[in-house]
């Protein structure tokens, strides 16, 4: 079943920056359409580390003639990294408008609450799949069980939060931004994660395909789109296409965030996800967070001039 069409508008100019993500590298140059964090202060002295985490959070900001919108992407995986982060990075969220997450999982949401009692607003539209409720667990191949369990919509609520939940793509920021929503899963080497487990209606079961798992896409004028994966639990490659079907633009700008090719599971997937993003052709590929330094080494290889290191801080303008 084909997603629904959404009437995305162009816009003058997309910008991401990374509040939290797995690493940092303060050494690393701007380059064309990448500025980096300030190392000194105005007197030059060395300013306050940056803190890498294994977790994500991004601003995302979209440009059109007079006009910005900005929405928050995820909250990270500690309180403490990503304020430290935000407060050294001298970062206001006054004007974020909406906030989504990616999916349900841990490294994802653990500063919601604080990121939305920064924005200074009440009802703020903070935008779920249904399944981002759910408890969950890893059960990891050694036997370790990973417990997941779920967040309270209270404390997002109590801190300004108007929770909507759905699975289908929506438009935000007058419509210079989509929600895929619940991404179909259709290349054949893309099968979920086999280790993951949900509870319903009181039993535990299989949950690989995690299906609240849900991009961002913005599309800049003259240049294509840029999608913005969480994780990519959903596969970059199935979210690239989801995004291509739901605008109706084939292409593809930039595809940034986690790629969900670490671990023994996912490294013999790596060959066929590089293949497939060859043929999809995109001008930038920032791979972040969970994709893993075996799949990020092969990105680096096979898109030598397209291929972009990311660290803490580092904002994006396409």
């Amino acid at each position: 079943m084909s997603p629904p069409k959404l009437d995305l508008k162009p816009v003058d100019q997309a910008e991401i920056q990374f509040l939290i993500d797995n690493y940092v590298d303060t050494l690393l140059p701007n380059q064309e359409c990448v500025i980096r964090p300030t190392r000194s202060d105005d007197q030059g002295f060395m300013k306050t580390p940056l803190l890498a985490e294994h977790g994500l959070s991004l601003l995302i900001r979209t440009h059109e003639r007079n006009t910005a919108h900005t929405v928050l992407m995820d909250g990270g995986v500690s309180v403490k990294g990503l304020l430290h982060n935000v407060e050294h990075l001298e970062v206001s969220l006054s004007s974020v408008e909406a906030v989504f997450l990616s999916h349900g999982h841990v490294d994802h949401r653990a500063a919601l609450a604080e990121m939305i009692e920064r924005t200074g607003k009440k009802d703020l539209p903070v935008h779920f799949h249904p399944d981002a409720f759910l408890n969950r667990r890893a059960i990891m191949a050694d036997g370790e069980h990973y417990i997941m369990p779920p967040f309270q919509k209270e404390h997002l609520i109590q801190a300004g939060a108007q929770i909507k939940t759905g699975k289908e793509p929506k438009l935000l920021g007058e419509a210079t931004m989509a929600l895929t929503g619940q991404i179909e899963r259709k290349t054949d080497f893309e099968q979920g994660s086999p280790d993951h487990y949900c509870e319903r209606e009181g039993e535990l079961e299989p949950d690989p395909w995690i299906w609240d798992d849900q991009s961002l896409i913005i599309h800049v004028r003259d240049k294509g789109l840029v999608v913005v994966t969480g994780c990519g639990h959903s596969g970059i490659v199935n979210t690239v296409h989801h995004a291509r079907e739901t605008t109706g633009v084939q292409d593809v700008l930039a595809i940034m965030g986690g790629f969900h090719l670490t671990g023994g599971i996912f490294e013999p997937i790596i060959d066929p996800t590089v293949e497939a993003l060859m043929e999809i052709d995109p001008r930038w590929l920032v791979p972040t967070h969970c994709t893993g330094w075996k799949a990020v080494r092969q990105f680096q290889e096979k898109f030598p001039e397209r291929f972009i290191q990311n660290s803490v801080g580092t904002t994006y303008q396409f």
